[in-house]
């Protein structure tokens, strides 16, 4: 299992640059598994920016493909997850009926009626019964 992401849950790869991003920024995960901030009404929001990140003009350094600080929503953390089947990485993951395997779902549009999302992929799964990496959301108490 290949681990594209730091270990540490307050940090995620960044997948552009994200120079002149401010604290707060709301971030997603792309297709290759890397922290980017969102564009769109139907993004799922992974992280949340920690830090202002400087523009190139006050010395800011281009964080593309380096760790950036987060706050994980809802208490994500980087774990390994059993696949049903291939998935992409920034798909949203959800439970199957195939018993104790994820499947995946492209946006929340995709999510059938009750049905919820719990992490993204971060790392792609290319057949069935591959563990991947996956940003999940933790209950806890």
């Amino acid at each position: 299992m290949a681990q594209t992401q730091c270990s540490d849950p307050g940090t995620l790869i960044a997948g552009e640059d994200m120079r002149g991003s401010v604290a707060g920024t709301l971030l997603t995960i792309n297709s290759s598994g890397q922290a980017v901030r969102t564009t769109t009404a139907t993004d799922v929001v992974a992280a949340i920016l920690r830090t202002d990140i400087p523009t190139a003009a006050n010395g800011g350094k281009n964080p593309n493909g380096r760790a950036i600080p987060v706050w994980p929503i809802n208490k994500a953390f980087q774990v390994p997850v059993l696949m049903s089947a291939a998935a992409a990485a920034g798909r949203l993951l959800v439970p199957t009926t195939t018993t104790g395997q994820a499947g995946s779902v492209a946006n929340v549009a995709g999510l059938a009626t009750n049905q919820v999302a719990f992490g993204v992929v971060l790392e792609a799964a290319t057949a069935a019964d591959e563990v991947i990496t996956a940003l999940a959301h933790v209950m806890s108490d």
